[in-house]
């Protein structure tokens, strides 16, 4: 369904999220000598770096610079055979191999939890990488890592997920059997998490379907008292189907937006442009720009926490002199199995 369907034109918060990777390659392939020497520049694809996205990113930079790995690779291209006339293509952010261990770790900028945990992006990665790279001797273990460091998670800003060669294998094989029937003339439509990336999501009936069914669940009213158990079904249902609405409306925006620009008329909707803030023009002559104004126009300002502790100083005089506000409490959902195994082992 995807092959005949219009590319999507990129997000604001995706446009963030590659301005954010590419600052984090420049870093950590030395093409700059820290993330605090690019604030206020420009990435490729035009998005300005802030001191808030430098400090979001040394925290990624740090924990790959932390593990000293003898063989490191950043933005590491991968493609390989799945099956035949199935291709696998892609870029994963960092690539280590040291200690019998190989490393796959994935910056997310977004504030869209992602867990590792079966994760197939990583695991399709995982896979590439020992076909390409091919480590001898062959790592025993791969640990998959997220690093989130914007939204709160209750397992922290870095997520690991360490499986054994043999268990990527076996998933291998899942991955396979997947491609392969994905391919077949009658294969089924199936929702899920995955449709918010689909280029033919506005076109899917099986979509569609879910998002009336969607509709359905938000519409149906329940009891103010709940046990526990019911509270927690109906939360995962209306989660879920939020989820599901949310992604059909920004579908369906996508779609009449670009109709609308091209002409056809939506009944009730339009569009109207949406510009940022005012900026000062790159390279503005600041003495000059002063001088017209006859006032100042520059003022001293603390650099951030982050910024800091880069600059040499101490945790403690850090602690002393900063504080977290505390914004409430935020209910988020989490893997009990997961939490259970970290607590009592895999047994």
């Amino acid at each position: 369904m995807e092959r005949n369907a219009p590319p999507r034109p990129e997000s604001d918060d995706a446009k963030e999220g590659t301005a954010a990777h590419w600052l984090a390659e420049m870093v950590l392939s030395n093409q700059a000598p820290d993330t605090v020497s690019l604030v206020d520049r420009f990435a490729p694809n035009g998005v300005c770096v802030t001191a808030e996205m430098a400090d979001y990113v040394d925290i990624y930079i740090n924990h790959i610079r932390s593990r000293n790995l003898p063989v490191q690779h950043v933005e590491f291209g991968i493609e390989y055979n799945l099956a035949p006339n199935i291709n696998v293509q892609g870029t994963s952010d960092s690539v280590g191999v040291g200690d019998n261990t190989l490393y796959v770790d994935d910056l997310k900028f977004g504030y869209r939890l992602v867990d590792p945990v079966d994760n197939w992006q990583l695991l399709a990665y995982a896979i590439g990488v020992m076909i390409k790279l091919h480590p001898d001797p062959r790592p025993t273990t791969v640990v998959m890592t997220i690093v989130q460091p914007r939204p709160y998670h209750s397992s922290g800003l870095i997520r690991s997920w360490p499986i054994t060669f043999d268990e990527l294998n076996a998933r291998f094989d899942v991955l396979r059997a997947a491609a392969i029937a994905a391919n077949d003339p009658d294969a089924p439509m199936t929702t899920g998490d995955h449709c918010r990336y689909c280029g033919a999501f506005n076109e899917c009936p099986a979509a569609q379907s879910a998002g009336m069914n969607a509709v359905d669940v938000v519409m149906t009213g329940s009891n103010d008292v709940l046990s526990p158990l019911s509270l927690s079904m109906e939360l995962s249902n209306l989660a879920r189907a939020r989820a599901v609405l949310d992604a059909r409306i920004a579908g369906l925006e996508e779609v009449a937006k670009e109709q609308i620009r091209t002409g056809t008329i939506i009944p009730g909707w339009g569009v109207q442009r949406q510009l940022g803030n005012s900026r000062w023009l790159t390279g503005a002559d600041i003495a000059l720009l002063e001088m017209m104004a006859g006032v100042s126009l520059t003022e001293p300002k603390l650099v951030t926490p982050a910024a800091a502790k880069r600059k040499g100083v101490s945790e403690e005089v850090i602690k002393a002199f900063t504080e977290r506000p505390d914004n409430g409490f935020k209910l988020v959902q989490v893997n009990t199995d997961r939490h259970a195994k970290e607590l009592f082992g895999n047994d």
